[in-house]
C-alpha cells in the first residue's frame, strides 16, 4: 500500500491479529492524504480505516463505515445544490460534504456527495424524488467501488460468502441478482474540491485498518 499511496515519509504496518493492522505515519500530511483518498482497496478487497488514539482498546474498534463519493444522477437542475445534496443523500448514510461551488450550486452531469457508507447494509441503488407533479428516479453510483455482493448489495462480503445466495442454491432456485456493476461510478477529477480535510481531525498520526 505504501507504494500506491506515494508518501513523502515512512509508514509502518504493525499486525494486531484477525486481519487488523496499526498504521503509523511519519508525517501528518501523509496521514491526511491517505484519509482523504479513501476508499482504498488491496487485491480488490476494501481496506477499512479509522483514526485511533492511545486511550482506545483495539477490541472496541468497529470497522463499519467507510467514506465513498456517491454520484446522484438524473437530478433536475433546480436540485443541483449543496443544501439539497445534504438532505437527499442522508438516506445513503452520514453526509460528509457535497461537491459544490462557493454559492452552493453544483454543475455537471451528476451531483457528487461524500457519504459514510454502512458496510453491513445493502447499497442504495437510487431513490424517487417528487418535484411538483413529476416523479424522478435518481440513480446512485459509487466511485471506486470494487468487490461487493451482487445478491444482497453489501460491501462486507462477496457472493460466495452470501448466506442468502447459498440458501437459494441449496433449494435449487434460480439465483436472482438485484445489484451489479452498474452501481460503479467513473471517478472524476476532484483536485479543485478536495482541499478540505475530512475523516477525522485528531492530532495523532496513528490509524488502524483491516
Amino acid at each position: 500500500m505504501s507504494q500506491i499511496w506515494k508518501l513523502d515519509g515512512w509508514v509502518i504496518f504493525k499486525e494486531l491479529g484477525d486481519q487488523c493492522f496499526l498504521i503509523e505515519f511519519q508525517k501528518m500530511v501523509d496521514k491526511d492524504k491517505v484519509l482523504s483518498g479513501r476508499p482504498w482497496f488491496f487485491d480488490r478487497h476494501l481496506l477499512t480505516m479509522m483514526e485511533v488514539d492511545e486511550t482506545v482498546s483495539i477490541h472496541a474498534l468497529q470497522f463499519r463505515f467507510e467514506p465513498f463519493w456517491v454520484q446522484l444522477h438524473n437530478l433536475p437542475l433546480a436540485t443541483m445544490t449543496e443544501d439539497f445534496g445534504q438532505q437527499f443523500a442522508g438516506s445513503i448514510g452520514h453526509v460528509i460534504r457535497v461537491e459544490a461551488e462557493a454559492d452552493g450550486h453544483a454543475w455537471g452531469r451528476c451531483l457528487r456527495v461524500r457519504v459514510a457508507v454502512d458496510l453491513h447494509k445493502p447499497l442504495l441503488r437510487g431513490k424517487w424524488l417528487k418535484l411538483g407533479e413529476k416523479q424522478h428516479w435518481i440513480s446512485f453510483k459509487y466511485e471506486r467501488l470494487q468487490s461487493f455482493c451482487f445478491k444482497c448489495g453489501v460491501l462486507s462480503h462477496k457472493g460466495r460468502n452470501c448466506a442468502r445466495l447459498r440458501a437459494e442454491q441449496q433449494g435449487d432456485e434460480q439465483a436472482s441478482y438485484q445489484f451489479g456493476p452498474w452501481l460503479r461510478g467513473q471517478p472524476r477529477n476532484t483536485n479543485i474540491f478536495d482541499r478540505r480535510r475530512y475523516g477525522g481531525g485528531g492530532d495523532g498520526n496513528q490509524h488502524s485498518g483491516e
